[in-house]
């Protein structure tokens, strides 16, 4: 399976790049090009280095934010509520960037009103995971205050649960 570089080079412009630098070249992405395919193990590979270190969870958090941002949405999607977006476009968004295989499942369902759970299972951190959501949260609030948080009542993908589950509220 490989990852498009778009993708890839949030890698290297995250608020915590310097702690993914040791590992880049090592594994392929030491100058990536966004109209490229890499490596989608070669990624696994650099997360699980950097699962070893300090302050892992503020990296993999960056590294979702960033992503967010590689992300130039036609103005019909980008002019979408949050729940418009989370509800009819998440599900889907991640599948344009890989090929050759699917690397993350995501499903969004209204729990209340200004009240969606966001089901992931992938192959990255769940804190990568929830950077992603938190950006796109960001995004698309426009305004008010919204929270993210995991479901403290479930077990999460990263500690052998099926899936993880991520509450998204808002003002």
């Amino acid at each position: 399976m490989e990852i498009s570089g778009n993708l890839a080079i949030s890698l290297l412009v995250n608020l915590q790049a310097e702690d993914f630098q040791p590992f880049l070249e090592k594994y392929g992405f030491a100058d990536v090009k966004p109209d490229q395919w890499y490596s989608y193990q070669g990624l696994l590979n650099i997360f699980k280095e950097v699962s070893g270190q300090p302050g892992s969870t503020f990296n993999f958090v960056a590294v979702g934010m960033a992503a967010v941002d590689r992300y130039d949405l036609p103005s019909q999607i980008a002019s979408m509520s949050l729940e418009e977006f989370f509800l009819n476009v998440m599900p889907t968004l991640i599948a344009g960037q890989y090929r050759n295989g699917e690397p993350t499942q995501v499903g969004v369902e209204k729990v209340a009103e200004k009240h969606l759970l966001i089901k992931t299972a992938s192959a990255y951190p769940d804190d990568a995971a929830y950077g992603f959501m938190y950006g796109f949260a960001r995004r698309f609030m426009r305004g008010g205050r919204f929270t993210l948080r995991y479901d403290e009542n479930h077990t999460r993908h990263d500690f052998g649960g099926e899936e993880t589950l991520i509450h998204l509220t808002w003002e």
